[in-house]
């Protein structure tokens, strides 16, 4: 059992008991002037959803502190809204001549109760009266980087020589309170044990001795979301896959296409279209293999940024049995001649061409499970996703899944257009499908180094 697993109990056990407190900082804060706002404190609950665990007081004002990351992603008009407070309107950002945010003007627009797509940001009140509690957190990493060491490696080529790592931050003005072995959640932040309780300044050395928290692991693999919201993570998420994706794709080949009725640009909608329907026939697998959560979650990840990538390009969300317009077949359009060139499709070339795709797109889904250094459970799932289609697909056709040679009975119409290559749409038939077959023949030819790769490593099959 790997350690994430078993540190995923600590959450279970301390989340409904641990109280939330704020932690920014020091180094990375930016000032948020709010005039209109009063300097005061009240008392919020410090659990959100355990009523039990007791109030906190909390400190507003004119002036306060915000994390720079957080800053860095606001814009002017936005309504943000401040934990514990309520939604405040972005009025003016204030910027140094490298572009950093060094203070930003707002208001509050308390009456706004609309929290749904928000950005969630974290503050603390800058005031005399109650100052800020200097604060060290202290975070212990792995002191070997590899998960599983293979029989031949030397273990100390994977010794981590910074695993200690100390972030100084302006703590909430509650922590002076905390006691050595109290557990407590940073919010956006995660959970923390008090190692050294804050001491006031000292008679003797004149200076005050800050709050040390140590981490607790709760099984999160990913980062804490210490900047921006949800919703703004998301989509930067998808983004960034959507990048990544596209770095892995071979550079598109250019085709003389000379049909009116179908631009490249909804060719290119097409072929995300398929993006999003092989991935979801992934993500339906893995779920019904009853895969770990992580793959399927991975998974799922990559299901958005294609949706979110096929939805720039074709300019409308993606919906199952709807391709883009301007891209169905000629045979299937209002007011189109039937093709002389190709007969009426059978179900089961549909179905071989269709599982054709699928294998290449699956590689494709390795192939960037492997660039984005996903966990070996992961790519062990997509390879073995990979292989099941492979055999449905001799199994459906009788033949072996080979570069560049798709179901014979689209083989015979192409040859027939070799035939007699005549006709303008046999010359566009034989471009576009030599555009399918050199894309598919570099995907699958890229899939099967991978595979190599890993055979040469001694991976495990597990």
């Amino acid at each position: 059992m790997e350690w994430d697993k078993i540190w995923s109990f600590n959450k279970k056990v301390i989340d409904p008991v641990a109280p939330r407190y704020t932690a920014l900082l020091k180094d990375e804060v930016v000032t948020v002037n709010i005039p209109e706002a009063q300097e005061e404190m009240k008392e919020v609950a410090k659990h959100p959803k355990n009523a039990e665990v007791g109030l906190k007081p909390v400190c507003y004002g004119p002036r306060v502190l915000i994390e720079g990351a957080d800053a860095e992603t606001l814009t002017e008009g936005e309504t943000v809204t401040f934990i514990n407070w309520g939604n405040i309107v972005i009025s003016k950002i204030h910027k140094n001549s490298t572009g950093k945010v060094t203070s930003i003007d707002a208001a509050p627009n308390l009456e706004n109760k609309d929290y749904k797509k928000t950005a969630k940001i974290t503050w603390l009140a800058e005031t005399s009266r109650v100052p800020l509690i200097p604060t060290v957190c202290v975070t212990y990493e792995h002191l070997i980087t590899k998960p599983v060491l293979g029989k031949d490696e030397d273990f100390k080529q994977y010794v981590n020589r910074d695993s200690k790592r100390e972030e100084l931050m302006l703590g909430d003005p509650c922590l002076k309170d905390l006691k050595k072995g109290d557990i407590i959640q940073l919010q956006r932040r995660g959970f923390y044990i008090c190692d050294q309780p804050y001491e006031p300044i000292s008679p003797y050395s004149c200076k005050e001795a800050p709050c040390i928290l140590i981490y607790i692991p709760d099984g999160h693999t990913k980062e804490m979301p210490t900047s921006g919201s949800k919703e703004k993570s998301k989509a930067e998420t998808a983004n960034k896959e959507t990048s990544t994706v596209l770095k892995g794709q071979p550079a598109p080949l250019t085709a003389d296409v000379s049909s009116p009725e179908i631009p490249t640009t909804n060719l290119d909608s097409r072929a995300f279209y398929d993006n999003v329907a092989a991935q979801g026939e992934v993500v339906r697998k893995l779920k019904a293999e009853k895969a770990p959560k992580d793959q399927i979650d991975a998974a799922v990840k990559l299901l958005l940024a294609l949706k979110v990538e096929y939805k720039q390009k074709s300019g409308q969300e993606y919906k199952p049995g709807n391709p883009p317009k301007g891209v169905l077949p000629s045979s299937t359009r209002s007011g189109a001649a039937p093709s002389p060139l190709l007969p009426p499709a059978s179900p089961c070339l549909l179905d071989s061409k269709g599982l054709y795709d699928k294998v290449a797109e699956q590689g494709d889904v390795v192939r960037r499970l492997k660039s984005n250094k996903a966990s070996k459970d992961q790519v062990d799932a997509a390879v073995k996703v990979l292989l099941a289609l492979k055999a449905e697909y001799k199994q459906k056709t009788g033949q072996d899944y080979k570069p560049g040679n798709p179901p014979a009975t689209l083989l015979s119409s192409l040859s027939s257009c070799a035939s007699d290559p005549s006709p303008p749409s046999c010359n566009d038939l034989a471009s576009s499908s030599s555009i399918d077959r050199k894309a598919l023949y570099s995907k699958v030819a890229e899939q099967g180094e991978v595979v190599r790769r890993l055979k040469a490593e001694k991976v495990s099959k597990v």
